[in-house]
C-alpha cells in the first residue's frame, strides 16, 4: 500500500472523542482519504473511537458496520468502559 499522510483526518477525528457515520457519503468531503479505505470495505456505516491517553490521544478504535446503524449512544456505552482499559494498558509510558 502506498503511503497516504492521514494526519489532518486524524486530527479532525481526535478532536472530538466519537465519531459515528451512518450516511458515507457525507464522510467524502471531511475525511476523503479515510473515506476512500472505509467506502473501499463494502461497510455502510462506521464509527470512530479515539483512545486518549493521560497527554494525548495514543490511537483509535475504528467499527465498520455492514448496515446503517441506529442507536449510536447504547453502542457507546458498552463500548467506551473497554476503552477505557484499553487506555490504561497502552498508555504504559505515562503511568
Amino acid at each position: 500500500m502506498d503511503y497516504i499522510y492521514y494526519v489532518d483526518e486524524l486530527e479532525k477525528l481526535h478532536n472530538q472523542e466519537i465519531v459515528h457515520i451512518s450516511n458515507l457519503d457525507e464522510m467524502e468531503d471531511d475525511l476523503p482519504k479515510l473515506y476512500r479505505l472505509v467506502k473501499s470495505s463494502d461497510a455502510k456505516a462506521v464509527s470512530f473511537y479515539i483512545v486518549e491517553g493521560k497527554k494525548s490521544p495514543i490511537g483509535i478504535i475504528v467499527l465498520l458496520y455492514k448496515d446503517p446503524i441506529a442507536c449510536k449512544m447504547e453502542k457507546a456505552k458498552i463500548i467506551m468502559p473497554s476503552i477505557q482499559k484499553l487506555a490504561i494498558l497502552l498508555d504504559y509510558e505515562n503511568k
